[in-house]
Protein backbone atom coordinates (compact mmCIF):
# COMPACT_ATOMS: atom_id res chain seq x y z
CA UNK A 1 0.00 0.00 0.00
CA UNK A 2 2.91 2.32 1.10
CA UNK A 3 4.53 1.60 -2.24
CA UNK A 4 1.40 2.68 -4.03
CA UNK A 5 0.98 5.94 -2.46
CA UNK A 6 4.44 6.41 -2.90
CA UNK A 7 4.07 6.12 -6.46
CA UNK A 8 0.98 7.93 -6.82
CA UNK A 9 2.50 10.56 -5.37
CA UNK A 10 5.59 10.75 -7.72
CA UNK A 11 3.34 10.89 -10.62
CA UNK A 12 1.48 13.67 -9.34
CA UNK A 13 4.91 15.24 -8.08
CA UNK A 14 5.85 14.91 -12.05
CA UNK A 15 2.55 15.92 -13.44
CA UNK A 16 2.71 19.37 -11.22
CA UNK A 17 6.26 19.68 -12.67
CA UNK A 18 5.24 19.15 -15.68
CA UNK A 19 2.10 21.75 -15.76
CA UNK A 20 4.45 24.47 -13.65
CA UNK A 21 6.90 24.34 -16.97
CA UNK A 22 4.49 24.47 -19.15
CA UNK A 23 2.75 27.55 -18.04
CA UNK A 24 5.90 29.23 -17.38
CA UNK A 25 7.03 28.74 -20.98
CA UNK A 26 3.18 29.81 -22.12
CA UNK A 27 3.38 32.91 -19.95
CA UNK A 28 6.90 34.02 -21.41
CA UNK A 29 5.07 34.22 -25.22
CA UNK A 30 7.54 34.27 -28.36
CA UNK A 31 10.57 36.91 -27.83
CA UNK A 32 11.12 40.02 -29.85
CA UNK A 33 14.56 41.10 -30.73
CA UNK A 34 16.00 43.42 -28.17
CA UNK A 35 17.84 45.69 -30.67
CA UNK A 36 16.43 47.87 -33.24
CA UNK A 37 17.95 47.27 -37.09
CA UNK A 38 17.43 44.62 -39.52
CA UNK A 39 17.02 41.63 -38.78
CA UNK A 40 19.20 38.71 -40.31
CA UNK A 41 20.22 35.10 -40.20
CA UNK A 42 23.46 33.92 -40.63
CA UNK A 43 23.27 29.73 -41.33
CA UNK A 44 25.60 28.00 -39.16
CA UNK A 45 25.61 24.12 -39.56
CA UNK A 46 21.80 23.18 -38.70
CA UNK A 47 21.64 26.42 -36.75
CA UNK A 48 20.01 29.20 -37.29
CA UNK A 49 21.89 32.51 -35.52
CA UNK A 50 19.74 35.54 -35.46
CA UNK A 51 21.82 39.00 -35.31
CA UNK A 52 21.24 42.48 -36.37
CA UNK A 53 22.50 45.19 -37.69
CA UNK A 54 22.24 49.17 -38.14
CA UNK A 55 24.27 51.93 -39.37
CA UNK A 56 26.14 52.71 -42.98
CA UNK A 57 26.87 49.36 -44.31
CA UNK A 58 30.43 50.90 -45.89
CA UNK A 59 31.39 52.10 -42.58
CA UNK A 60 33.75 50.43 -40.75
CA UNK A 61 32.02 47.53 -39.03
CA UNK A 62 31.40 46.93 -34.94
CA UNK A 63 30.76 43.57 -34.03
CA UNK A 64 29.23 42.88 -30.35
CA UNK A 65 28.94 39.87 -28.98
CA UNK A 66 27.73 39.52 -25.76
CA UNK A 67 28.35 37.22 -22.63
CA UNK A 68 27.44 34.00 -21.30
CA UNK A 69 24.76 33.56 -18.11
CA UNK A 70 21.41 32.06 -18.17
CA UNK A 71 19.60 34.93 -19.86
CA UNK A 72 22.64 36.19 -22.39
CA UNK A 73 21.20 38.28 -25.43
CA UNK A 74 22.87 40.65 -27.42
CA UNK A 75 20.55 43.11 -25.54
CA UNK A 76 23.49 43.49 -23.30
CA UNK A 77 24.65 46.38 -25.74
CA UNK A 78 21.12 48.01 -25.67
CA UNK A 79 22.92 51.10 -24.38
CA UNK A 80 25.41 51.93 -26.98
CA UNK A 81 24.10 50.01 -29.94
CA UNK A 82 22.10 52.97 -31.55
CA UNK A 83 24.74 55.14 -30.29
CA UNK A 84 27.61 53.26 -32.48
CA UNK A 85 25.52 52.72 -34.91
CA UNK A 86 25.39 56.59 -36.27
CA UNK A 87 29.19 56.65 -36.98
CA UNK A 88 29.94 52.63 -37.90
CA UNK A 89 28.47 49.46 -38.74
CA UNK A 90 26.98 47.71 -36.38
CA UNK A 91 26.81 43.63 -35.92
CA UNK A 92 25.29 42.21 -32.59
CA UNK A 93 24.14 38.50 -33.16
CA UNK A 94 22.35 36.51 -30.52
CA UNK A 95 25.20 33.45 -30.00
CA UNK A 96 23.92 30.22 -30.42
CA UNK A 97 21.62 28.95 -27.48
CA UNK A 98 20.94 32.53 -26.48
CA UNK A 99 18.17 34.80 -27.33
CA UNK A 100 16.97 34.61 -30.54
CA UNK A 101 18.86 32.27 -32.03
CA UNK A 102 18.18 28.48 -32.23
CA UNK A 103 18.83 26.82 -29.11
CA UNK A 104 19.79 22.89 -29.79
CA UNK A 105 19.66 20.47 -27.53
CA UNK A 106 23.82 20.15 -27.57
CA UNK A 107 26.73 19.35 -24.77
CA UNK A 108 27.78 23.42 -25.63
CA UNK A 109 31.64 23.90 -25.35
CA UNK A 110 34.19 26.28 -25.41
CA UNK A 111 35.77 25.10 -28.47
CA UNK A 112 31.81 25.25 -29.61
CA UNK A 113 31.55 28.99 -29.28
CA UNK A 114 35.32 29.98 -30.47
CA UNK A 115 34.63 27.69 -33.55
CA UNK A 116 31.39 29.64 -34.62
CA UNK A 117 33.18 33.19 -33.56
CA UNK A 118 35.58 32.50 -35.71
CA UNK A 119 33.21 31.95 -38.60
CA UNK A 120 31.13 34.55 -38.00
CA UNK A 121 33.88 37.41 -38.04
CA UNK A 122 35.40 35.75 -41.08
CA UNK A 123 32.07 37.65 -42.98
CA UNK A 124 33.75 41.33 -42.11
CA UNK A 125 37.07 43.01 -42.86
CA UNK A 126 38.84 43.32 -40.31
CA UNK A 127 36.23 44.19 -38.01
CA UNK A 128 36.58 46.04 -34.44
CA UNK A 129 35.56 42.92 -32.12
CA UNK A 130 33.45 44.21 -28.63
CA UNK A 131 33.40 40.89 -26.61
CA UNK A 132 31.79 40.27 -22.87
CA UNK A 133 33.35 38.18 -20.32
CA UNK A 134 33.67 34.30 -21.03
CA UNK A 135 33.00 35.56 -24.78
CA UNK A 136 35.54 37.68 -25.13
CA UNK A 137 37.85 34.33 -24.01
CA UNK A 138 36.40 32.53 -26.79
CA UNK A 139 36.98 35.47 -29.38
CA UNK A 140 40.69 36.09 -28.26
CA UNK A 141 41.69 32.49 -29.39
CA UNK A 142 39.16 32.75 -32.70
CA UNK A 143 41.36 35.87 -33.60
CA UNK A 144 44.41 33.50 -33.97
CA UNK A 145 42.90 33.04 -37.37
CA UNK A 146 40.69 35.89 -37.75
CA UNK A 147 42.08 39.35 -39.20
CA UNK A 148 40.84 42.31 -36.85
CA UNK A 149 41.50 46.13 -36.94
CA UNK A 150 40.75 46.10 -32.37
CA UNK A 151 39.49 43.60 -29.99
CA UNK A 152 37.96 45.14 -27.01
CA UNK A 153 37.44 43.05 -24.55
CA UNK A 154 35.11 43.86 -21.27
CA UNK A 155 35.98 41.97 -18.64
CA UNK A 156 37.48 39.17 -20.34
CA UNK A 157 37.70 35.13 -19.38
CA UNK A 158 38.62 32.08 -19.45
CA UNK A 159 36.63 29.90 -16.90
CA UNK A 160 33.21 29.74 -14.94
CA UNK A 161 33.82 27.71 -12.44
CA UNK A 162 36.88 26.01 -10.94
CA UNK A 163 36.08 22.53 -12.42
CA UNK A 164 33.83 20.73 -14.63
CA UNK A 165 30.26 19.08 -12.97
CA UNK A 166 28.71 16.86 -15.01
CA UNK A 167 26.19 16.10 -12.49
CA UNK A 168 25.10 19.49 -12.30
CA UNK A 169 24.80 20.10 -16.62
CA UNK A 170 23.56 16.40 -17.02
CA UNK A 171 20.72 17.43 -13.50
CA UNK A 172 19.32 20.47 -15.96
CA UNK A 173 19.44 18.38 -19.15
CA UNK A 174 16.93 16.27 -17.71
CA UNK A 175 13.63 16.49 -19.09
CA UNK A 176 11.43 17.81 -16.29
CA UNK A 177 13.30 18.06 -13.35
CA UNK A 178 15.97 19.88 -15.72
CA UNK A 179 13.48 22.70 -16.70
CA UNK A 180 11.97 23.14 -12.94
CA UNK A 181 15.88 23.69 -11.49
CA UNK A 182 16.42 26.05 -14.55
CA UNK A 183 12.56 28.17 -13.77
CA UNK A 184 14.04 28.24 -10.45
CA UNK A 185 17.66 29.59 -11.47
CA UNK A 186 15.59 32.14 -13.23
CA UNK A 187 13.04 33.93 -11.18
CA UNK A 188 12.96 37.54 -11.50
CA UNK A 189 13.82 37.51 -8.00
CA UNK A 190 17.00 35.32 -8.91
CA UNK A 191 18.01 37.69 -11.74
CA UNK A 192 17.09 40.38 -9.40
CA UNK A 193 20.50 38.61 -7.21
CA UNK A 194 22.76 38.10 -9.85
CA UNK A 195 22.38 41.44 -11.40
CA UNK A 196 23.07 42.89 -8.18
CA UNK A 197 25.55 40.27 -6.76
CA UNK A 198 27.97 40.43 -9.28
CA UNK A 199 26.64 42.09 -12.45
CA UNK A 200 25.93 46.13 -11.55
CA UNK A 201 27.24 48.31 -8.87
CA UNK A 202 24.30 50.21 -8.85
CA UNK A 203 21.00 47.82 -9.72
CA UNK A 204 18.55 51.48 -10.45
CA UNK A 205 20.74 51.30 -13.93
CA UNK A 206 18.74 47.96 -14.63
CA UNK A 207 15.04 48.88 -15.53
CA UNK A 208 11.94 46.37 -14.88
CA UNK A 209 11.81 46.42 -18.67
CA UNK A 210 14.68 44.70 -18.97
CA UNK A 211 14.39 42.28 -15.82
CA UNK A 212 11.07 41.33 -17.83
CA UNK A 213 12.91 40.74 -20.71
CA UNK A 214 15.89 38.46 -19.26
CA UNK A 215 13.05 36.37 -17.85
CA UNK A 216 11.19 35.85 -20.93
CA UNK A 217 14.32 34.71 -22.63
CA UNK A 218 15.45 32.45 -20.08
CA UNK A 219 12.04 30.52 -19.98
CA UNK A 220 11.34 29.88 -24.14
CA UNK A 221 12.09 26.62 -25.13
CA UNK A 222 15.47 24.87 -24.43
CA UNK A 223 16.80 27.63 -23.07
CA UNK A 224 18.65 26.04 -20.26
CA UNK A 225 20.66 23.96 -22.83
CA UNK A 226 23.62 26.41 -23.22
CA UNK A 227 23.47 27.98 -19.99
CA UNK A 228 23.75 24.32 -18.11
CA UNK A 229 27.05 23.93 -19.65
CA UNK A 230 28.10 27.22 -18.89
CA UNK A 231 26.99 27.06 -15.17
CA UNK A 232 28.68 23.47 -14.64
CA UNK A 233 32.22 24.48 -15.96
CA UNK A 234 31.81 22.99 -19.75
CA UNK A 235 32.46 26.31 -21.27
CA UNK A 236 36.54 27.21 -19.37
CA UNK A 237 38.30 27.00 -22.12
CA UNK A 238 40.80 24.87 -22.73
CA UNK A 239 43.69 27.87 -23.64
CA UNK A 240 44.88 30.49 -21.41
CA UNK A 241 43.27 33.56 -21.78
CA UNK A 242 46.69 35.64 -21.37
CA UNK A 243 48.20 33.55 -24.10
CA UNK A 244 45.42 33.82 -26.30
CA UNK A 245 46.27 37.68 -25.66
CA UNK A 246 50.00 37.77 -26.31
CA UNK A 247 49.57 35.53 -29.38
CA UNK A 248 46.87 37.80 -31.11
CA UNK A 249 48.70 40.37 -33.72
CA UNK A 250 45.87 42.59 -32.81
CA UNK A 251 45.67 45.80 -30.83
CA UNK A 252 43.53 45.32 -27.61
CA UNK A 253 42.16 47.11 -25.34
CA UNK A 254 40.60 46.22 -21.52
CA UNK A 255 37.51 47.61 -20.20
CA UNK A 256 37.25 46.56 -16.29
CA UNK A 257 35.12 47.54 -13.86
CA UNK A 258 36.75 48.44 -10.43
CA UNK A 259 34.34 46.61 -7.93
CA UNK A 260 33.78 43.50 -10.29
CA UNK A 261 34.37 40.39 -8.19
CA UNK A 262 34.14 37.67 -10.48
CA UNK A 263 36.63 38.64 -12.64
CA UNK A 264 38.57 41.00 -10.26
CA UNK A 265 40.63 43.93 -11.31
CA UNK A 266 44.09 42.48 -10.55
CA UNK A 267 42.79 40.26 -13.42
CA UNK A 268 42.70 42.96 -15.18
CA UNK A 269 46.10 44.89 -14.42
CA UNK A 270 47.93 41.03 -14.86
CA UNK A 271 46.98 41.11 -18.33
CA UNK A 272 47.61 44.28 -19.22
CA UNK A 273 51.02 43.68 -17.92
CA UNK A 274 51.52 40.52 -19.35
CA UNK A 275 50.35 41.50 -23.11
CA UNK A 276 51.06 45.13 -23.83
CA UNK A 277 46.98 45.93 -23.70
CA UNK A 278 45.58 49.06 -23.09
CA UNK A 279 43.53 48.66 -19.61
CA UNK A 280 40.63 51.27 -18.76
CA UNK A 281 39.01 50.99 -15.67
CA UNK A 282 35.46 52.38 -14.44
CA UNK A 283 34.32 53.71 -11.05
CA UNK A 284 31.34 52.26 -9.81
CA UNK A 285 31.33 49.24 -12.24
CA UNK A 286 31.59 45.72 -11.86
CA UNK A 287 30.96 43.19 -14.88
CA UNK A 288 28.59 45.81 -17.48
CA UNK A 289 30.55 49.00 -16.88
CA UNK A 290 28.79 49.62 -20.60
CA UNK A 291 25.58 49.47 -19.50
CA UNK A 292 26.06 51.20 -16.58
CA UNK A 293 28.14 54.10 -18.40
CA UNK A 294 27.48 53.85 -21.66
CA UNK A 295 28.69 57.36 -22.52
CA UNK A 296 31.86 56.98 -20.89
CA UNK A 297 32.01 53.55 -22.06
CA UNK A 298 32.22 54.97 -25.83
CA UNK A 299 34.70 58.00 -24.98
CA UNK A 300 36.55 54.93 -23.61
CA UNK A 301 36.65 53.44 -26.88
CA UNK A 302 36.55 56.08 -29.05
CA UNK A 303 40.25 56.32 -29.00
CA UNK A 304 41.02 52.45 -29.82
CA UNK A 305 38.26 52.99 -32.56
CA UNK A 306 39.49 55.86 -34.28
CA UNK A 307 42.32 54.30 -35.15
CA UNK A 308 40.59 52.12 -38.35
CA UNK A 309 37.71 54.50 -38.72
CA UNK A 310 37.98 56.43 -42.20
CA UNK A 311 35.98 59.21 -40.86
CA UNK A 312 37.75 60.34 -38.02
CA UNK A 313 41.26 61.76 -37.96
CA UNK A 314 44.15 59.79 -37.65
CA UNK A 315 47.29 59.73 -35.55
CA UNK A 316 50.10 57.48 -35.44
CA UNK A 317 50.51 56.74 -31.65
CA UNK A 318 47.93 56.06 -29.14
CA UNK A 319 47.87 55.65 -25.26
CA UNK A 320 49.33 51.87 -25.09
CA UNK A 321 48.93 51.63 -21.25
CA UNK A 322 46.03 53.61 -19.30
CA UNK A 323 46.77 55.72 -16.50
CA UNK A 324 44.81 53.46 -13.84
CA UNK A 325 48.66 51.53 -13.63
CA UNK A 326 51.54 52.13 -11.80
CA UNK A 327 53.88 55.03 -11.72
CA UNK A 328 56.59 53.59 -13.40
CA UNK A 329 54.94 51.95 -16.06
CA UNK A 330 56.36 52.86 -19.71
CA UNK A 331 54.23 55.39 -20.93
CA UNK A 332 54.03 57.97 -24.33
CA UNK A 333 54.34 61.63 -24.05
CA UNK A 334 51.25 63.91 -25.74
CA UNK A 335 51.64 67.04 -26.17
CA UNK A 336 48.92 69.22 -28.15
CA UNK A 337 50.24 72.29 -29.97
CA UNK A 338 48.82 74.33 -32.61
CA UNK A 339 50.44 74.83 -35.83
CA UNK A 340 49.97 78.46 -36.81
CA UNK A 341 51.64 78.61 -39.99
CA UNK A 342 49.29 75.82 -41.42
CA UNK A 343 46.18 77.20 -39.14
CA UNK A 344 45.45 73.83 -38.65
CA UNK A 345 44.80 71.58 -35.34
CA UNK A 346 47.73 69.80 -35.16
CA UNK A 347 48.26 66.26 -32.43
CA UNK A 348 52.02 66.33 -31.76
CA UNK A 349 52.97 62.66 -30.17
CA UNK A 350 56.73 62.95 -28.57
CA UNK A 351 58.29 59.32 -28.20
CA UNK A 352 59.54 59.89 -25.01
CA UNK A 353 60.45 56.79 -23.46
CA UNK A 354 60.54 55.54 -19.87
CA UNK A 355 62.16 52.50 -18.07
CA UNK A 356 61.85 49.08 -20.06
CA UNK A 357 59.50 48.56 -22.94
CA UNK A 358 57.71 45.19 -23.03
CA UNK A 359 57.84 43.81 -26.54
CA UNK A 360 54.10 43.39 -27.10
CA UNK A 361 53.73 47.09 -26.86
CA UNK A 362 56.54 47.80 -29.52
CA UNK A 363 54.88 45.21 -31.71
CA UNK A 364 51.67 46.90 -31.33
CA UNK A 365 53.30 50.54 -32.08
CA UNK A 366 55.03 49.17 -35.42
CA UNK A 367 51.46 47.18 -36.51
CA UNK A 368 50.21 51.40 -35.95
CA UNK A 369 53.08 52.80 -37.90
CA UNK A 370 52.23 50.46 -41.28
CA UNK A 371 49.40 50.83 -40.98
CA UNK A 372 49.56 54.91 -41.13
CA UNK A 373 52.15 54.18 -43.68
CA UNK A 374 49.29 52.35 -45.63
CA UNK A 375 46.58 54.68 -45.62
CA UNK A 376 49.60 57.57 -47.00
CA UNK A 377 50.04 54.66 -49.94
CA UNK A 378 46.51 54.51 -50.81
CA UNK A 379 46.16 58.41 -50.63
CA UNK A 380 49.32 58.53 -52.85
CA UNK A 381 51.54 60.15 -51.09
CA UNK A 382 54.78 60.55 -52.51
CA UNK A 383 57.73 57.87 -51.54
CA UNK A 384 59.86 60.68 -50.10
CA UNK A 385 57.60 61.22 -47.31
CA UNK A 386 57.67 57.88 -46.41
CA UNK A 387 61.66 57.61 -45.94
CA UNK A 388 61.47 59.22 -41.89
CA UNK A 389 58.65 56.36 -40.99
CA UNK A 390 60.64 53.69 -42.81
CA UNK A 391 63.69 54.46 -41.02
CA UNK A 392 61.72 54.30 -37.58
CA UNK A 393 59.99 51.28 -38.98
CA UNK A 394 62.51 49.38 -38.87
CA UNK A 395 64.39 50.75 -35.67
CA UNK A 396 60.92 49.57 -33.87
CA UNK A 397 61.55 45.76 -35.16
CA UNK A 398 65.03 45.63 -34.47
CA UNK A 399 64.17 47.06 -31.05
CA UNK A 400 60.92 44.27 -30.78
CA UNK A 401 63.71 41.56 -31.76
CA UNK A 402 66.54 42.50 -29.63
CA UNK A 403 63.94 42.72 -26.53
CA UNK A 404 62.83 39.21 -27.74
CA UNK A 405 66.07 37.43 -28.17
CA UNK A 406 67.93 38.62 -24.84
CA UNK A 407 64.68 38.20 -23.01
CA UNK A 408 64.48 41.86 -21.52
CA UNK A 409 65.74 42.19 -17.71
CA UNK A 410 63.67 45.06 -16.98
CA UNK A 411 67.03 47.19 -16.19
CA UNK A 412 66.52 50.52 -17.54
CA UNK A 413 69.97 50.89 -18.42
CA UNK A 414 70.49 47.74 -20.60
CA UNK A 415 71.12 48.84 -24.62
CA UNK A 416 69.00 51.85 -23.80
CA UNK A 417 70.44 54.41 -26.17
CA UNK A 418 71.75 51.73 -28.85
CA UNK A 419 68.00 50.02 -29.48
CA UNK A 420 65.31 52.17 -28.31
CA UNK A 421 64.00 54.09 -31.34
CA UNK A 422 65.31 57.65 -32.20
CA UNK A 423 64.16 59.97 -29.47
CA UNK A 424 64.20 63.49 -31.88
CA UNK A 425 61.31 62.10 -33.83
CA UNK A 426 57.70 63.43 -33.19
CA UNK A 427 54.72 62.76 -35.71
CA UNK A 428 52.45 65.52 -36.45
CA UNK A 429 48.83 64.61 -38.11
CA UNK A 430 46.08 66.71 -39.05
CA UNK A 431 42.72 67.16 -41.23
CA UNK A 432 40.83 63.52 -41.40
CA UNK A 433 42.60 61.87 -43.96
CA UNK A 434 45.07 64.37 -45.18
CA UNK A 435 48.52 63.88 -45.37
CA UNK A 436 50.64 62.45 -42.02
CA UNK A 437 54.06 63.23 -41.65
CA UNK A 438 57.01 62.40 -40.01
CA UNK A 439 60.28 64.95 -38.91
CA UNK A 440 63.04 65.25 -36.62
CA UNK A 441 62.68 67.87 -33.42
CA UNK A 442 65.31 69.82 -32.27
CA UNK A 443 66.13 69.20 -28.90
Amino acid sequence: MNIKRGISAGVAGLGALAASNGLLRRRAGPLEPPLSGSQETFQWHDTAVRYVTAGNPSSQTVVLLHGMNAAGSSGEFRQIFDQLAETYHVVAPDLPGFGMSDRPKLRYSAAYYESFVEVFLKQYADPVVIASSLTAGFTAEALQTVSSSEFIAICPTDTTAPQQRTVVRELLYAPLIGRALFNLLTTKFAIRYFNADHGYYDTENVSESWIEYEWQTAHQPNARFAPASFISGFLNSDVSLKQSLIDIDVPTTLIWGRDAELTPLSNGRELAEATGSRLVVFDAAKLLPHVEFPEKFIQSIGEALRWVSPELNICLVSEMISSDVKADTPTLEIEEEADSSLNKPRSMINMTLHHNIPVQIFLRLLRRVEIVRNIQVNLGVSEDDHEVLDETSEQFRQAAKHFADHEWNGNPSHGREEYLPRRDLLWRSWGPLSVIQCCPIST
